[in-house]
């Protein structure tokens, strides 16, 4: 999945019948060797045999590492998040891993920022390639693809309600 069309330049090495969805024209391109990327007509059969995630992985697994001026946005991205939300305690998931790190926050005190410790998290697992808000804003979702090349979706939001604290 993309957001945008221009996004689609962005996808390294295309191949012949590769699909990819644009959430924002909520419209499916596939890329022809010949002509490059083509609108698919709704309602075209377009044989696919897999789920959105599975499509995701594989088209954000080819998109470039974020950069350091897209990683600085992405990170005033982070920022508002968890200032919206006004939660001390935050997850990140990634299902696909059984990967789950439970972040304590505290603002007040905080030699390191909430972005930079979730990053390096992140990173922990592979080179980050996507990080955009959920489309309820009630996550942040992240993409990281590690050195075997295989793509993964995790996911950063509010924990407040699974953590019990006894005494």
């Amino acid at each position: 999945m993309i957001e945008q069309v221009e996004k689609l330049e962005n996808i390294l090495e295309p191949y012949h019948g590769q699909t990819v969805w644009c959430s924002d024209e909520d419209k499916v391109y596939r890329f022809d060797a010949i002509e490059g990327w083509q609108e698919v007509p709704e309602g075209a059969d377009i044989g696919l045999n897999m789920n959105i995630y599975e499509m995701n992985k594989q088209i954000v697994g080819q998109l470039k590492i974020l950069d350091e001026a897209a990683m600085a946005e992405k990170a005033k991205l982070v920022r508002d998040f968890v200032s919206s939300w006004r939660h001390e305690y935050y997850m990140l998931l990634c299902r696909e891993l059984n990967y789950y790190t439970l972040f304590h926050i505290n603002l007040k005190d905080a030699d390191e920022t909430v972005e930079d410790v979730l990053f390096e998290c992140a990173e922990v697992i592979g080179q980050i390639k996507s990080i955009e808000a959920t489309e309820d804003d009630c996550a942040i979702e992240i993409w990281v693809t590690n050195s075997d090349n295989e793509t993964y979706a995790m996911y950063f939001f509010p924990y407040d309600n699974g953590v019990v604290v006894c005494g």
